[in-house]
C-alpha cells in the first residue's frame, strides 16, 4: 500500500480555517505587544491558566531547548504528539473507517490529557505559585487598574 498524501481534504481545510487562524494570531500578536501578555484570564485576573507557559514552551522548543520547554510547561509534547495523529489519520489514511476510530481515541487522548494539564495545573498552583515562571502573580490587570480607577468611588 503506497501513502499518499490527501491534499484535497488539506485545501478545503485550509478554506474553513485560515480566516479563524488569522483572528488568533491577530489576537496573540496585538495582545503580546499591547499588553505584554496573550492569556485573558492573566489579563483579567492576574492568575496563571492551565496552559499558561505553553507557548513560551514552544518558542523553546523553536531554539532547540527541549529541557527548558518541559519544565515550562510538559503539555508541548502531548500537543505535537496528538497533532502528528491528528494529520496522519486527516491527511494520509485513506480508510474512512480507521479515521473514524482514530477520532474517537483522539476524542479519548485529548479528554486525558485535558484532565492531566488541570491536575498539573493544580499542583504547579500549590507548589509553584506565586514565585516560580511561569505561574506568577501578574498585578498589572484589569481588576487592579479598574480598583486603582475607580476604587476612590466605591470605598
Amino acid at each position: 500500500m503506497m501513502i499518499k498524501f490527501n491534499g484535497e481534504q488539506f485545501k478545503k481545510d485550509i478554506y474553513v480555517i485560515w480566516k479563524r487562524g488569522l483572528l488568533i494570531v491577530a489576537f496573540i500578536l496585538g495582545a503580546n505587544v499591547l499588553l505584554g501578555k496573550i492569556c485573558p484570564l492573566r489579563m483579567v485576573w492576574g492568575l496563571p491558566c492551565p496552559g499558561c507557559g505553553i507557548t513560551r514552551a514552544f518558542l523553546l522548543v523553536l531554539q532547540g531547548k527541549f529541557y527548558e520547554a518541559t519544565v515550562m510547561h510538559p503539555f508541548w509534547i502531548v500537543m505535537v504528539l496528538l497533532f502528528l495523529v491528528f494529520v496522519w489519520f486527516r491527511y494520509f489514511v485513506p480508510d474512512e473507517k480507521l479515521q473514524n476510530k482514530a477520532k474517537g481515541v483522539m476524542r479519548v487522548c485529548i479528554i486525558i490529557a485535558f484532565a492531566l494539564c488541570i491536575a498539573y495545573y493544580i499542583y504547579r498552583m500549590f507548589y509553584w505559585f506565586p514565585d516560580r515562571a511561569p505561574m506568577r502573580y501578574d498585578p498589572d490587570n484589569w481588576v487592579n487598574i479598574f480598583k486603582r480607577i475607580f476604587g476612590h468611588c466605591f470605598g
